[in-house]
């Protein structure tokens, strides 16, 4: 069994801190992040860090949680597995935690008896050179003079796997675990053909926050988490396990319970002393996390063990936790993202990121996923549709305005669109996001071109090309990532599946605008279109026209239509009347008033034939008199009295009356 031996000759430089070149002038930089270094176990610190994981407990903060719990006892955990003789346990957590996921989640479909994920093929195809299965992203990983079962990881890097739709396959559809070698090899078809699910979040947790971290286990059955393994701070009699000071993780594994009231005397290590017997390493509080291992069922308490919620190695690291979607054949996953690496462009206050793919069928786009390093920071998104090649906001967008994607926890988050998108084989697309957080620093996730492992033997190849990722400070001015000297793809992708959205009628009314006014078509588009994203023209522009945005002017008085076309879809089109009719009076006022009387004048309307006087009369306004004069006198009122008046002008052409606008005036009678 491998015991764990950090290799502190293998730590590396802690962060390389590179600012862009050139064409990102105005404050935004890039960084990218190198391993620390790797354990004999398998598990890889690496600098990368997310720059916010508080949750507050999310949703499920306090959701019925009980003093203790065993997630055993619910039937999800899958029996434990030994990782010996090969440094793979950053692989086995992240399947075991897969596993419990897929149960929690499909009870129908798994059962703890059947379900049995390959750490083989999660290993070799984080490591490995394999397209995906759209061929986008060209990126490529090379293991030289090294098992790739050595090599090591993290929860970090089970996310970029992961999220590349990579490595959930039955162990059964790849060479066993007992029987993988250094040579082993795996069709690259085989990275994905085989999977039973795709990743739809992977959320990083605070493991101070114990109960967003409790609510996760009981949800989706285990938490995928780091901690110093090491017989010093290991209670071998109790199988109880503290660090007591901040030394780096060694250590991958998987939470699967808690006991709030588990005592703090079961940790520490008897020593005898002058003073009798003494308790080394206890932590301050009671409470511990119960833990499956990876070192085999003959090791710690049938496989597992118990670590406190206080020991400062575990919180240290983040938490992870993994949900996946059933395999949908027909989906397919836009990315440029393929190396297993971690970089981000960062920025003050606000930065944009975006990619551009070209639709390889006709299809929707139902979903974005991106790497959220942040949960404090607000993220948008808008879609744009056929954008130049140098400018991603240049096409349509798809929305009136961008729209809020919740993300309530760090990590790699599927966000569902407001409204679907359909696309045409052939389109270009961009997905565009926003992070903000006013006064700080804001990051976007990005791959990362280099090493992978501290022994640098893994090498990681992020190739980029002009026009897919572009990152701006201000969602209008953009810059191609490609012409840095260390530009890197944005871990930013778009997920379609197959078909077509069937056509929705464009809803609008009769528009009536008078002569000279202009007022806006007020047309209501299907969810998946916006207003933006119409055409909009007049049979007559001698008596009506409108702008590129639907807003109608009135030039004649008489009708025309206005056609309504979507630009994503033709045929899906409205044609609605237009009514110009004569402006109403201008300057109507009164001119004079008797006790029971008032004259009312207003301004000639030269295309009018004639005007309609109307007054408030008994809870309705009532007609008074269809005059061809600029004058007119109300009489039989009562002295001392409060009126409401109003006035219009109608004009009649061809049998049809077109009447503007009632015009409003209060009045009053003398005393």
């Amino acid at each position: 069994m491998k015991k764990i031996v950090i290799l502190f000759a293998s730590i590396l430089i802690l962060t390389l801190a590179l600012s862009i070149a050139a064409g990102a002038e105005g404050g935004i930089g890039w960084r990218g992040y190198e391993p620390l270094f790797t354990s004999e176990s398998g598990y890889t610190r690496t600098a990368y860090k997310p720059v916010s994981v508080s949750t507050g407990g999310g949703e499920l903060k306090n959701a019925g949680l009980p003093k203790k719990y065993d997630a055993r006892d619910t039937g999800v955990i899958t029996s434990v597995k030994n990782q010996d003789p090969y440094g793979a346990c950053w692989a086995f957590s992240a399947m075991s935690c897969a596993e419990s996921s897929l149960i929690s989640m499909y009870p129908d479909k798994f059962t703890v008896d059947d379900l049995d994920l390959s750490e083989v093929q999660h290993a070799y195809f984080s490591y490995s050179d394999a397209p995906d299965k759209l061929n986008m992203t060209g990126d490529s990983s090379s293991v030289r003079k090294m098992n790739f079962l050595d090599v090591g990881g993290n929860a970090y890097y089970s996310t970029a796997t992961l999220s590349k739709w990579f490595g959930v396959a039955e162990e059964s559809s790849v060479v066993s675990y007992e029987k993988a070698t250094a040579s082993t090899k795996i069709k690259d078809k085989k990275a994905y053909s085989d999977n039973i699910a795709t990743l739809k979040n992977a959320y990083w947790l605070d493991m101070s926050d114990h109960s967003t971290v409790k609510a996760m286990i009981k949800k989706y059955g285990s938490v995928s988490v780091s901690c110093f393994y090491d017989y010093a701070y290991l209670n071998t009699e109790n199988n109880a396990m503290y660090c007591p000071i901040n030394m780096l993780s060694n250590h991958q594994i998987t939470l699967v319970g808690w006991d709030d009231n588990y005592s703090k005397k079961n940790f520490g290590i008897s020593q005898s002393s002058i003073f009798g017997e003494i308790n080394l390493n206890q932590p301050k509080k009671s409470g511990a996390w119960l833990v499956k291992n990876s070192y085999g069922p003959e090791d710690g308490n049938e496989g597992y063990f118990w670590i406190s919620y206080y020991d400062k190695a575990l919180l240290n690291d983040i938490g992870a936790v993994y949900e996946f979607n059933l395999v949908e054949p027909t989906d397919n996953n836009y990315q440029y993202d393929g190396s297993l690496g971690f970089g981000s462009f960062f920025s003050v206050n606000k930065i944009y990121g975006a990619n551009v793919f070209t639709a390889k069928r006709t299809e929707i786009l139902k979903e974005i996923a991106f790497i959220a390093d942040n949960n404090t920071a607000t993220y948008k998104y808008q879609i744009f549709l056929n954008p130049k090649k140098n400018d991603p906001t240049s096409g349509t967008p798809v929305y009136s305005e961008y729209k809020k994607a919740n993300i309530k926890y760090a990590g790699y988050n599927t966000i569902e669109l407001y409204c679907p998108v359909q696309l045409k084989k052939g389109m270009r697309f961009a997905v565009v996001i926003e992070t903000a957080n006013k006064g700080k620093q804001v990051t976007l996730a990005t791959d990362f071109n280099g090493y992978a492992d501290t022994t640098r033997t893994v090498k990681t190849k992020a190739v980029i090309l002009k026009g897919q990722t572009f990152v701006s400070e201000d969602g209008k001015t953009w810059d191609d990532a490609s012409s840095f000297k260390d530009g890197n793809n944005l871990r930013l992708k778009a997920i379609t599946s197959a078909g077509k959205i069937a056509p929705k009628a464009i809803s609008a009314k009769t528009i009536t605008v008078e002569r000279g006014k202009t007022v806006s078509s007020k047309a209501k588009p299907s969810p998946f279109y916006t207003s933006a994203a119409m055409t909009y023209s007049v049979s007559d522009s001698s008596i009506a026209t409108v702008s590129a945005s639907g807003a109608v002017t009135g030039k004649k008085v008489g009708e025309c239509t206005l056609t309504i076309t979507s630009k994503t879809d033709e045929s899906v089109k409205k044609t609605v009347k237009i009514k110009v009719t004569p402006p109403t009076p201008a300057k109507f006022s009164k001119v004079r008033s008797t006790r029971t009387s008032v004259t009312l004048k207003w301004t000639k309307v030269y295309d009018a034939d004639g005007y309609t006087v109307y007054i408030y009369k008994n809870g309705k306004v009532a007609k008074l008199k269809t005059t061809t004069g600029t004058t007119y006198k109300i009489t039989g009122l009562k002295a001392a009295t409060k009126y409401a008046v109003y006035v219009r002008s109608f004009a009649e052409i061809d049998g049809t009356t077109y009447r503007s606008p009632l015009k409003k005036l209060k009045v009053g009678t003398a005393k």
